[in-house]
Protein backbone atom coordinates (compact mmCIF):
# COMPACT_ATOMS: atom_id res chain seq x y z
CA UNK A 1 0.00 0.00 0.00
CA UNK A 2 1.67 3.23 -0.79
CA UNK A 3 1.13 6.49 0.49
CA UNK A 4 0.05 8.88 -1.54
CA UNK A 5 -2.46 10.57 0.41
CA UNK A 6 -0.55 13.86 0.93
CA UNK A 7 0.00 14.49 -3.00
CA UNK A 8 -3.45 13.50 -3.85
CA UNK A 9 -4.66 16.32 -0.88
CA UNK A 10 -1.77 19.02 -1.99
CA UNK A 11 -2.96 18.60 -5.90
CA UNK A 12 -6.83 18.97 -4.28
CA UNK A 13 -6.19 21.58 -2.54
CA UNK A 14 -4.45 24.22 -4.78
CA UNK A 15 -6.01 24.48 -8.29
CA UNK A 16 -4.59 24.45 -11.80
CA UNK A 17 -2.82 27.86 -12.23
CA UNK A 18 -4.31 29.68 -15.45
CA UNK A 19 -1.23 31.66 -15.49
CA UNK A 20 2.71 31.52 -15.76
CA UNK A 21 5.29 32.30 -13.38
CA UNK A 22 6.14 35.22 -15.72
CA UNK A 23 3.23 36.36 -16.34
CA UNK A 24 2.65 36.50 -12.19
CA UNK A 25 6.06 38.25 -12.00
CA UNK A 26 5.14 40.79 -14.90
CA UNK A 27 2.20 41.24 -13.38
CA UNK A 28 3.38 42.43 -9.73
CA UNK A 29 5.95 44.58 -11.48
CA UNK A 30 3.33 46.49 -13.07
CA UNK A 31 1.66 47.04 -10.03
CA UNK A 32 4.61 48.17 -8.03
CA UNK A 33 4.99 50.65 -10.84
CA UNK A 34 1.46 51.80 -10.80
CA UNK A 35 1.66 52.40 -7.04
CA UNK A 36 4.99 54.29 -7.21
CA UNK A 37 2.93 56.50 -9.76
CA UNK A 38 0.35 57.10 -7.64
CA UNK A 39 2.79 58.04 -5.11
CA UNK A 40 4.28 60.57 -7.25
CA UNK A 41 7.50 59.06 -8.81
CA UNK A 42 7.21 58.15 -12.22
CA UNK A 43 8.30 54.87 -12.48
CA UNK A 44 8.33 54.20 -16.28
Amino acid sequence: MTNDLPDQAQREAWPARSFASKQMGDACEMLIAVELTLAGIPAL
